[in-house]
């Protein structure tokens, strides 16, 4: 099992003792990062961890400088995870604000998982492209992106994307970044909250799709023959 953030961002959930002694946790966990390794072996010291290499995203090691983006582009990218109360959330922000969406001339794009059902009053609508293209890719012509517990989100935050990250219909919230800036991330709880979130960020003129190398250590091991190995062992 690989953790990308800490217990408190996740589910503010902190295993205990008694838990292991009852078996109800697994006999190790395995982290794709240095960072929450360290952390997880001080601070839950009762639990066997390992590091590996964090494989699903290992391409955001190989990403060039991408171009720039125009000054004057409005592109929304959704991207849906795994989690259909999440997925269901956005789906009705959409929805309900997408006369307003439309009406300031924003883009609208959706990267859906690969298990998401799309309703029909998306799947149908002309204006709302659906995209199949590369993740790295579509966040290249993106300015603002609205996601929640994914790890497209960090990969978002690691491509200096602006973020509205999202809570579920049930008010629980997944927050997958460990240190961020208010100014490039912010939270939206509710579905009317989201037109003044979206102002906020469109204010900042400052696009880019520079990637931050200093923070990628933050929340990904890169591949080593070393660290793969740990899988196995």
């Amino acid at each position: 099992m690989g953790f990308v953030n800490d217990f408190n961002n996740i589910s503010h959930y902190t295993p205990t003792k008694l838990e292991k002694n009852l078996k109800a946790l697994p006999d190790e966990i395995l982290v794709i990062n240095n960072f929450l390794y360290s952390k997880f072996k001080k601070k839950i010291s009762f639990i066997k961890y390992k590091l590996v290499p964090a494989l699903r995203n290992d391409k955001i090691f190989k990403i060039k400088k991408k171009n720039s983006l125009r000054k004057n582009s409005r592109n929304l990218l959704f991207i849906l995870s795994a989690n259909d109360e999440e997925s269901n959330f956005i789906f009705k922000m959409i929805l309900k604000n997408y006369e307003w969406i439309k009406k300031n001339q924003f883009n609208i794009f959706i990267k859906p998982h690969p298990n998401t059902k799309l309703p029909r009053g998306i799947r149908n609508n002309k204006d709302i492209l659906i995209s199949k293209k590369n993740l790295y890719d579509i966040l290249s012509l993106t300015d603002i992106v609205i996601s929640g517990g994914t790890t497209a989100t960090i990969e978002s935050y690691l491509m200096n994307k602006k973020i509205i990250l999202v809570c579920s219909n049930s008010g629980l919230f997944s927050n997958p970044l460990i240190n961020y800036s208010k100014k490039q991330a912010v939270i939206c709880y509710d579905k009317d909250d989201f037109r003044q979130k979206l102002i906020f960020l469109n204010k900042d003129k400052n696009k880019s799709n520079n990637i931050q190398s200093n923070n990628i250590k933050l929340y990904f091991e890169k591949y080593s023959k070393k660290k793969f190995k740990n899988f196995l062992n």
